[in-house]
């Protein structure tokens, strides 16, 4: 059981709370302005977007013998007056899993988001919950998800004023009611089906996807899965990344950032900071090797086939399963009727 918070350790928590909300309400106004805005869902590869595009916008300003205005990144609600923007999108089940893993993160160091975690934890899985049994704990777990966004991270207060994965892209590009207009995504496998890492790259594969649909390259391979859709003109100033494709080929990715912010950098410039900022860089390890109390856990695409049961499947299916679809990766529910039952699917 986590210890308590003394008060002035709560105190201190109150008034950072109370910062961030004034910062968010500022921003959201167009009172404060940011040379970029990092948006996502959490745990959908935000924090490593942000410190890449705060390099990029270093090295622009530097030439230009500038200031570096800055990069700010967060999980808030789409506004006009946030741009331009960069959101991540991630495969919603490696999400569920990473936020998952993120909880045993906060109960080994404790503070805070321990206690909450801890008392989260015990209303949704029971006294004596083991978190090693991700397989056990998964459908309960994504479940919960539908009324707490953000799980044990957050007060039932402020999780009311979040919104959940699927809401949260909806909310950002739209496909809920009116998806982007997309090409529909070919038949075959999922877009990570493969479980790529970050030293897994591809050639033939286009940037990253703006939001304006007739920029999004006819005839581009990957703009072809970027998911099914009714028409819809998505948020302007606002360039849409998959995670997977950041994965994929990061120096690529960081080019579409830098075109979106109208910077003066070079593909060179974007290899260097793909190398720096590589999963192995920055943790030591190489992708795929698991540190479930580090802050970058894993570094991979499509862990969740190791973890997922059908039971776990039917959960999200039922949270998140259409916005797998509309986003393409998935290209019906097929995946979920496919779980084996008592095992995971081959991770």
């Amino acid at each position: 059981m986590p210890e308590p918070l003394s008060p002035a350790a709560r105190l201190t928590h109150l008034r950072r709370a109370a910062s961030r909300r004034m910062r968010e309400t500022l921003h959201r106004r167009g009172l404060l302005h940011a040379a970029a805005y990092i948006m996502e869902f959490p745990k959908s590869g935000g924090s490593w977007v942000a410190r890449m595009t705060t390099d990029l916008v270093a090295l622009d300003a530097g030439r230009r013998g500038a200031t570096p205005g800055p990069v700010l990144r967060d999980h808030w609600r789409y506004a006009p007056a946030l741009r331009p923007t960069i959101y991540v999108v991630r495969d919603g089940r490696d999400v569920a899993v990473s936020l998952y893993f993120y909880h045993q993160r906060e109960l080994t160091f404790g503070g805070m988001r321990a206690a909450l975690a801890d008392g989260y934890l015990l209303e949704i899985l029971g006294d004596g919950y083991d978190l090693a049994d991700s397989k056990a704990n998964l459908p309960a777990f994504i479940d919960s998800l539908k009324a707490r966004p953000f799980g044990g991270l957050l007060r039932r207060s402020g999780n009311r004023r979040l919104l959940g994965w699927p809401e949260h892209i909806a909310d950002w590009i739209g496909y809920a009611e009116k998806p982007p207009s997309w090409p529909a995504a070919p038949a075959g496998p999922s877009p990570n089906a493969g479980g790529r890492t970050q030293d897994e790259g591809s050639e033939g594969h286009g940037g990253g996807v703006s939001t304006h649909p007739p920029e999004l390259g006819e005839g581009s391979a990957r703009a072809a899965r970027r998911g099914r859709g009714r028409e819809r003109e998505p948020a302007p100033g606002v360039l849409i990344l998959r995670y997977e494709d950041l994965l994929e080929d990061t120096a690529r990715e960081l080019g579409q950032i830098s075109a979106h912010l109208g910077l003066d950098t070079s593909p060179t410039d974007h290899a260097t900071l793909a190398e720096r900022h590589s999963f192995q860089a920055t943790s030591g390890r190489r992708p795929g090797q698991e540190d479930r109390v580090a802050h970058q856990r894993k570094g991979i695409a499509g862990d969740w086939k190791n973890h997922f049961t059908r039971a776990a499947a039917e959960a999200f299916a039922d949270y998140g399963g259409r916005a797998l679809v509309a986003l393409g990766y998935e290209p019906d529910d097929g995946w979920m009727r496919s779980m084996p039952r008592d095992g995971v699917s081959g991770g």
